[in-house]
């Protein structure tokens, strides 16, 4: 029976304790995210189908194996003599188009039968099931006797690729929170290969060196996609394959013409930036590319306003930073204050484009009220929207806006100022940030330090120390956290000082995923969302 590594693992802590083990305490031990785990549980149940034992799922308590002695036995038997079974089908199919996507010359079938340890047939069929799931991102798998087997297509595609095999087999989180220790399954150190999750501090760095520092300001899942496409590149330019020069320079629609012109003036320092590691040569048509990747971070980043209209979304994102920076109030802290604008200034610019005038009632009020807000915001709007006179009528509404918006931003004042410390990198210390704002608000991530700067820090700057290891001061003073904030991960210190209530940190349980090979069928196209 072919029993995968992972689920050799799960069964063997499983049937060793002989007691109910939680996912976080399987993940610790299988060094993966709890996540994972419960997407692994799927392949224990289905090799449990023919056994006379049976996976029990606890809620708030835990996981076990139920059976009598003897058929726990059997099953020990079976986990015990399948330790040389590195693959289950779907992990093989999923390696070798790991193996195929990182040499450079074609490989012989016989060659990855070999390494695979099937028959060439096995290495055939799956061949056939995987050239039709590369077509999907312009990418041919090439079949020829006597020459081997290779994968062809432009570096992009190839990269998107790369990209979509990460995503079969591993958490986002997971890769960018690794610290640095090699994965235990050859299948997830090949794709932490093929990530660049070596070159993935290189290319953080950089990307936070941008001018605006826009990057902190992304949805989470938009920075990690964007980080890992990024890391990838570098990876494969260090291996010299890298975009080739397009047939002629690409003409951006006239609304998107100063959105590709930001992008490219990013793109030019980020490659100035990593050009300066050794290996790294970056050139135009590299450039260019990169350039591509931060526009689309940028345009996914503005649709999440509602509508379809990114012109009209960007201008929105420039009257809201225009009003912080003259106000100093951090209005990206109110969504709703950009879904509201955004629903104004839609009819608004409507209006106003067919001449039409609009009475307030209220202006003289507001002028009164909020006299520097109004100044602020007739500043802004002239900026945002330099091709429209917007009268001071709309004004006053904007002001109204950003008003309500600064009640709303006092009400949730954040009381405790916390001080982070995570050993994983940039993007592990990031994504915990994240998702400490996201579960906790009242929790103000004051900095972001090393344990040693941690132990030296005068108590008077801070109330609470967030950490992912422990750290050699008074236990009172901070809370031990896993870096994914996974359930379970977390270690709150006896008496933990403190101004405000803070609650348990831990992320919601995922359901289970789909078996590999049904997901290689069932991945979206390009342009379809993931």
């Amino acid at each position: 029976m072919s029993v995968s590594n992972r689920t050799r693992l799960i069964l063997e802590l499983l049937l060793r304790s002989g007691r109910e083990m939680t996912a976080a305490e399987l993940a610790a031990g299988l060094q993966v995210s709890s996540r994972t785990v419960h997407r692994e549980l799927a392949a224990v149940d289905d090799l449990l189908a023919g056994q006379a034992v049976s996976l029990v799922k606890k809620s708030g308590s835990g996981i076990a194996l139920q059976g009598d002695p003897a058929a726990l036995k059997r099953l020990g038997d079976i986990v015990s003599g399948s330790e040389a079974a590195d693959f289950s089908p779907d992990e093989r199919q999923v390696y070798l188009l790991c193996l195929l996507l990182r040499e450079r010359e074609p490989v012989k079938q016989f060659a990855l039968a070999h390494e695979l340890k099937v028959t060439v047939q096995t290495i055939g069929s799956d061949l056939e099931e995987l050239a039709e799931w590369v077509e999907r991102f312009g990418v041919q798998l090439i079949r020829r006797r006597g020459y081997g087997v290779e994968l062809s297509g432009g570096e992009a595609e190839l990269r998107e690729t790369i990209r979509q095999l990460i995503r079969l087999r591993l958490d986002d989180a997971e890769l960018i929170a690794s610290r640095g220790e090699p994965p235990s399954h050859p299948l997830d150190r090949m794709l932490f290969e093929l990530a660049g999750r070596a070159d993935m501090a290189d290319v953080e760095s950089a990307l936070w060196g941008l001018e605006g520092r826009w990057a902190g300001s992304l949805n989470e899942q938009i920075y990690t996609d964007l980080l890992i496409r990024l890391s990838i590149s570098l990876h494969r330019v260090r291996q010299g394959r890298t975009v080739a020069d397009a047939p002629g320079p690409y003409q951006p629609p006239p609304q998107d013409r100063q959105a590709s012109e930001r992008a490219a003036a990013e793109a030019a320092q980020l490659a100035e930036h990593l050009a300066s590691r050794p290996g790294v040569a970056i050139g135009p048509a590299e450039t260019a590319y990169v350039a591509e990747l931060l526009q689309d971070a940028h345009g996914k980043d503005l649709a999440l306003l509602p509508g379809d209209d990114l012109g009209l979304a960007d201008a929105v994102r420039r009257l809201i930073r225009s009003v912080q920076t003259s106000t100093g109030v951090d209005y990206d802290e109110d969504r709703s204050l950009r879904e509201g604008l955004f629903e104004h200034l839609k009819q608004a610019v409507q209006r106003l484009g067919e001449g039409q005038r609009i009475r307030n009632p209220l202006l003289e009020q507001i002028r009164r009220d909020y006299g520097v807000l109004f100044a602020a915001v007739r500043e802004a709007a002239s900026l945002a929207l330099p091709h429209l006179e917007v009268p001071d009528e709309e004004v006053g509404f904007l002001v109204m806006h950003f008003g309500a918006s600064h009640e709303r931003l006092k009400q949730l004042q954040r009381d405790v100022r916390a001080i982070l410390v995570c050993t994983s990198g940039i993007g592990s210390s990031k994504l915990l940030q994240m998702r400490i704002r996201k579960e906790l608000p009242q929790i103000e991530i004051a900095d972001r330090v090393s344990w040693y700067e941690a132990a030296r820090l005068d108590e008077d700057t801070y109330d609470l120390i967030i950490s992912t290891i422990d750290l050699p001061i008074d236990a009172r003073h901070y809370i031990k956290v896993s870096p994914l904030l996974t359930q379970g991960g977390s270690r709150p210190a006896a008496g933990v000082r403190s101004r405000g209530a803070v609650g348990g940190l831990s992320k919601r349980p995922c359901g289970r995923e789909r078996p590999v090979r049904r997901m290689l069928r069932q991945t979206p196209s390009p342009g379809c969302s993931a």
